[in-house]
């Protein structure tokens, strides 16, 4: 069974680049300059798996993975993110303050989480607001179509 988890490490990440990777049962690691790291739970290793094309300036957060299409998905401010890992190429999923100006406001996703559930093709991701970094303040559902590469609906679920 594969199996893909994400999280972000808010420290600076220095891990030496290794050769591509052997496995696809990751922990994601969010990094500074747009990097997606990855922890390889068969053996161990760090890798850099790929850096942001389409953001390269800031930290990457709110990851999660899509591990029905091998699509990963990263938010930078109130922009998501998604990563065709077999190509590599980065693509704006949804500036989630511009296309969702009534649901997604005054937050950012700095720091926050993620999570993709295959079954109803839902990313559900947290954000945090910009006066009180560090502190999550709402989650959110992004319905998605079946490939997981568009948004079709953002709802503030308030749990």
């Amino acid at each position: 069974m594969r199996r893909i988890f994400a999280i972000f490490l808010g420290l600076c990440v220095l891990f030496p680049v290794i050769s591509e990777a052997t496995s696809r049962n990751y922990v994601y690691i969010g990094g500074q300059n747009g990097r997606l790291w990855g922890v390889d739970v068969d053996s161990g290793e760090t890798r850099l798996l790929t850096s942001s094309t389409v953001n390269t300036s800031a930290y990457t957060n709110a990851l999660a993975a899509n591990d029905n299409a091998c699509v990963a998905y990263y938010g930078v401010g109130t922009t998501m993110y998604w990563w065709d890992e077999t190509t590599d190429a980065h693509t704006q999923l949804s500036d989630l303050a511009t296309d969702y100006p009534g649901v997604f406001t005054g937050g950012t996703l700095q720091s926050g989480g993620g999570t993709y559930w295959n079954e109803t093709d839902e990313l559900f991701i947290g954000a945090e607001p910009v006066a009180a970094a560090g502190d999550v303040e709402a989650l959110y559902v992004a319905s998605l179509d079946a490939a997981g590469t568009t948004v079709t609906g953002l709802t503030r679920i308030d749990i």
